[in-house]
């Protein structure tokens, strides 16, 4: 299973896209198995800001996708004495 890192909405609308293409489906398709309508496929899969949390939960369920969250490690940006600092010990 392959892991994405989500940095923009775009990329979530991709992912939606390609895995309903994935498993031969229209929107037409999907929206029915969704019971929604065709247009609310299209907006979720162009504007994914539009969903609630539940609503891309049930989508990712449906396209055999894992919403995940998970922490980063990120690098501190080093913290170095100003001079001033220096010159005041």
């Amino acid at each position: 299973m392959a892991t994405i890192a989500l940095l923009k909405p775009a990329q979530l609308s991709e992912i939606i896209k390609g895995a309903r293409r994935a498993k031969g489906m229209t929107q037409v398709e999907l929206a029915q198995r969704l019971q929604v309508s065709q247009q609310r496929i299209s907006s979720m899969e162009n504007d994914p800001s539009s969903m609630t949390l539940e609503q891309a939960l049930k989508l990712c369920a449906f396209l055999d996708l894992e919403l995940a969250i998970s922490t980063t490690t990120r690098q501190k940006k080093p913290t170095t004495p100003t001079s001033r600092a220096i010159g005041d010990w």
